[in-house]
């Protein structure tokens, strides 16, 4: 599951304290997911997958956009890209 805390940084500990007595691990987001240029054909097959939204079809050039700050590096549009234009970064 992907979460996105903010606040004062004492509730955002006691946020993760309160989930670590849950046995909930929680790790930082540290990855990236970029898209090469180069080798995006706009074919489409990343929009269905995209949990976040951050991949869509502009029906009026038929291009896919991508949204980075939408992105949740969940990484699912880099298994079903057929050209290989997602990469993850870390």
């Amino acid at each position: 599951m992907v979460l996105e805390l903010s606040g004062q940084e004492g509730n955002y500990q006691s946020a993760l304290n309160y989930l670590s007595e849950w046995g909930i691990s929680v790790e930082s987001l540290s990855k990236t997911v970029i898209r090469d240029e180069a080798k995006c054909v706009h074919c489409g097959a990343c929009t269905a997958i995209c949990p976040g939204n951050a991949l869509d079809t502009d029906l009026s050039t038929m291009l896919v956009n991508f949204d980075d700050t939408k992105c949740l590096a969940c990484g699912l549009c880099i298994k079903v890209c057929p050209f290989r234009a997602m990469e993850m970064r870390l």
